[in-house]
């Protein structure tokens, strides 16, 4: 089935356009043999003329007629781009544009449509023809990533034209604009004012939810958690504490009222977890652990909800550097069912790793070999194997040591942990190939046309319509050198994570620059040299904080490539006389990658080039960084990373570290050994 599939796929492809455009140095010799006066005879030197020659030319008759001729060429695979090219370079008046529009606008294939509409959008705003204006916007938002934009193209739409169908998709995306708040929609209502930080109206409307009687305890208990958690939204961490104390109140009498609802239990024993966790990351640790202790008075169901209070009373007792206690809870944790495949890679990684900080080797490489056979979570893998093999250094077995990690180096060699691998074994880690456009990638004839002819918005949509449709690791694979053609790295690494995670290795290993590109090479490079930062640190945190998309928007607030806020570029353009006027600055890429840098050089200096400090201190504030240390660090920094409290710092930092190898590798022509005092001094 799977083989069939790929035959109708490609066979489909090479039915749309057989002819393949002329390359770069082919357009060069056809404007030389334009230039002596002589003829062209193929069809495909024709097409790629008239087309680049219109496309220069602008608006005019000339080029007016060569689209036209160019749309009426069935066998030229962009016909459809000439037809809309037609649209844009004639003049044509009202009326002749509306019977277009209303004739053509539903033959147009769906890759091109994008361009369509925006062509067509200019064309009715100058016209005055309103109610196509609003159409074409209308359909417009369909393409934009963000709700921001996609809110207000509709809001636009609508002011040119109030049309039941866009006031419907300006509800769907932005509930907030409904006219009738209703029991239907009223939660979706008030998140979305939560969304946009107005804070007041969305709580008003979630205690109605809580207040009402027409409303489900589900929904209850849903608009509940929202309230709550708008004040950690709002930063304001006191009353959110106080909120959830509320929460767990409302579900006591809850109990009390139904004690038969077994349901309504497991809300309250959840609400106590997040109670538990809300007062111990205020620095309340012994009221946390007495609120958990509390609830295994009356709470006791096999499940995640009490596998998730064993851990977090794991959790404390590890920072309490009770490491018994720990093992203690971990082990109950461990033996209960756990659904939640999170929470169960986090149980048994921990009660693992709390034995190997007890120094109980042998109890902690069971629990790794046990653990090992039955998680299917492949970085997980990574992570066991590693601290096995440590464990087995620490009890004097080092040829198995040495045999753990080099399996694990076999198993996936680009990971954090294979990094790790060998700094452990003193190899070298070798220079990686700077191969792209391989022999056996996909040639799509209408692609290929789209990018000779510098029609990036139609490649996009084409090419991510065709890679959607893939699904086996082989084919993916070989659609990976398409997007770097178009610079387009963020969706190549999105495609790239639709492999199926036990062949990315593999796959990793022939498309590295693929996967890891190093675009605005000459800015990095000046970046570099001028600040005395590496490049490779400029692109491991830029390919973490954005996959290289210099138009991405957080909904922190972070602006582009490095990810930098208003208020940081506000300072640092301040204190180092940057170029910076306003936050749409930070999507021009040169101003993006300079604020980056110099925040990561001001980072550098603020820490004394400790790399897991600076480097965490990009994701996670200073003062909490520093904290983690001064709490958690015993003279490891590979210990040290393990134990950061935030999962997301955590991760982030090995990520980073990876990430740097990586780019370190593609750039040297030398093997290369793990630098000494990596960590302690970068």
């Amino acid at each position: 089935m799977y083989k069939t599939l790929a035959f109708f796929i490609f066979f489909s492809t090479m039915a749309l356009g057989k002819t393949l455009p002329p390359t770069p140095t082919q357009l060069e010799k056809i404007k030389d043999a334009l230039a002596r006066g002589e003829k062209l005879n193929s069809k495909r030197d024709i097409w790629a003329h008239k087309y680049l020659l219109a496309k220069n030319l602008g608006r005019s008759k000339l080029s007016c007629k060569l689209f036209k001729e160019l749309a009426k060429e069935k066998k030229f695979p962009l016909k459809d781009l000439a037809f809309i090219n037609a649209l844009k370079t004639c003049s044509y008046s009202r009326s002749t544009l509306k019977k277009i529009w209303n004739r053509k606008g539903n033959k147009v294939p769906r890759w091109a449509l994008e361009d369509y509409y925006i062509v067509s959008f200019q064309l009715a705003s100058e016209k005055k023809i309103k109610n196509y204006q609003a159409f074409f916007l209308s359909k417009l938002s369909r393409y934009q990533e963000s709700k921001r934009e996609k809110e207000a193209m509709l809001l636009d739409a609508i002011k040119y034209h109030k049309r039941t169908s866009y006031l419907r998709a300006l509800y769907k995306v932005s509930p907030r604009y409904s006219p009738r708040i209703s029991k239907s929609n009223i939660y979706q209502v008030a998140r979305d004012f939560e969304n946009i930080r107005d804070f007041k109206k969305a709580r008003e409307l979630y205690l109605k939810i809580i207040n009402g009687k027409k409303y489900l305890i589900k929904q209850k208990v849903q608009a509940w958690n929202r309230f709550r958690l708008s004040y950690k939204k709002e930063r304001n961490i006191p009353t959110y504490i106080d909120k959830t104390k509320e929460m767990g109140n409302f579900l006591k009498e809850m109990v009390r009222k139904y004690p038969k609802n077994k349901k309504i239990k497991e809300y309250l024993a959840k609400n106590q977890i997040n109670l538990a966790r809300a007062v111990w990351t205020d620095h309340k640790r012994y009221e946390g652990k007495k609120i958990l202790k509390n609830t295994l008075t009356w709470y006791s169901k096999n499940g995640d909800n009490l596998a998730e209070i064993y851990w977090v009373l794991g959790s404390m007792a590890l920072e309490a550097k009770n490491l018994k206690k720990a093992t203690y809870y971990y082990g109950k944790g461990a033996k209960l069912k756990i659904s939640d495949k999170n929470m169960k890679d986090r149980i048994h990684w921990a009660l693992g790793w709390n034995n190997y900080l007890l120094g109980k080797h042998k109890k902690s490489i069971k629990e790794f070999n046990r653990y090992l056979k039955t998680t299917d979570n492949y970085p997980l893998k990574n992570k066991l194997r590693f601290w096995k093999a440590i464990n087995q250094k620490k009890l004097g077995q080092i040829s198995r040591y040495k045999k753990t990690l080099k399996r694990q180096i076999k198993a996936d060699p680009f990971s954090y942990y294979s990094v790790l691998a060998h700094k452990e074994l003193g190899i070298p880690l070798h220079p990686l190939r700077n191969t792209h456009i391989k022999k056996d990638s996909y040639v799509l004839p209408i692609f290929e046309w789209l990018v000779a002819m510098d029609e990036i918005v139609s490649a996009k949509n084409y090419l991510k319509r065709y890679a959607d449709k893939l699904y086996t690791t082989n084919m993916l694979k070989k659609i990976l050198p398409l997007f770097a053609k178009i610079n387009w790295y963020k969706e190549g690494i999105v495609q790239f994570q639709r492999i199926d995670p036990k062949d990315q290795p593999r796959i990793l290993g022939d498309e590295v620059p693929l996967i890891f590109p190093r675009p605005y090479l000459k800015d990095v490079t000046k970046l570099s040299s001028k600040l005395k930062v590496e490049d490779a640190l400029i692109y491991s945190i830029t390919r973490q904080e954005s996959s290289f998309d210099p138009n991405a928007r957080s909904w922190a607030e972070a602006y582009g490539l490095m990810q930098i806020t208003p208020e940081v570029a506000g300072r640092l353009s301040k204190r180092f006389r940057l170029d910076y006027k306003e936050p749409n600055d930070l999507f021009n890429p040169k101003i993006n990658l300079k604020m980056g840098a110099v925040l990561i050089k001001e980072l550098m200096s603020r820490f004394k080039n400790q790399y897991v400090l600076f480097v965490g201190s990009y994701n996670a504030s200073h003062h909490a960084v520093s904290r983690w240390k001064k709490e958690r660090f015993a003279g490891d920094y590979v210990e040290f990373i393990e134990l950061i409290p935030y999962e997301e710092t955590m991760n982030y930092i090995k990520l980073v570290t990876r990430n740097f190898f990586i780019y370190k590798r593609l750039e040297t022509k030398k093997s290369f050994y793990f630098p000494e005092n990596f960590f302690e001094q970068f």
